[in-house]
């Protein structure tokens, strides 16, 4: 989801004080198909969320920013297109996507043992002369492919760190706890 600039300034995430702090509250949305597991997020100050469950109940997609602070967080869960994929097999497929969509560059992935993750910056973003860096967590879980993206625009190196830890807070968790 991209994010209009919001007036963020070319702060680093050293210097703007919207960044400083890490976040304190958690997201949580709720798998598709009322499977009793959620996603948890560290929630960095989200406001007006898009919350749809499309195709039957089968695909979640939830959408949000912080115009503010200028970062988005978006997440997709859909039924697994391959039963015994692991999460570096889902982030294969939706790199795949966004290699085609995209102009990337500045690259990297890694992985935990829940997780598969992947940094890039989109430049000019689908032609708006700007750009935007994202962090990408992808998992596979209970039949469920899942993409969460974490993005800013007007970015510095030094927002990276912040980025990284939302993605990192990135969770499964059974609903009600």
């Amino acid at each position: 989801m991209a994010i209009a600039p919001g007036g963020c300034g070319r702060r680093s995430a050293a210097t703007h004080p919207a960044l400083r702090e890490p976040p304190k509250k958690e997201l949580h949305v709720a798998a598709p198909q009322s499977k009793p597991w959620q996603i948890v997020i560290a929630d960095p100050g989200l406001d007006a969320p898009k919350d749809e469950t499309l195709d039957g109940g089968t695909v979640r997609v939830y959408q949000a920013a912080n115009l503010r602070r200028g970062i988005s967080v978006s997440v997709y869960m859909q039924p697994a297109q391959e039963p015994n994929a692991d999460h570096r097999r889902v982030r294969e497929v939706f790199w795949k996507r966004t290699r085609a969509q995209l102009e990337v560059d500045d690259v990297s992935f890694w992985d935990t043992p829940d997780a598969a993750f992947v940094a890039y910056t989109a430049r000019n973003l689908l032609g708006s002369g700007m750009d935007q860096r994202n962090v990408g967590v992808f998992m596979a879980h209970d039949g469920v492919w899942i993409d969460v993206q974490i993005a800013r625009m007007q970015f510095t190196p030094a927002d990276e760190v912040i980025l990284r830890e939302i993605a990192r807070s990135v969770a499964v968790r059974r609903s009600g706890r």
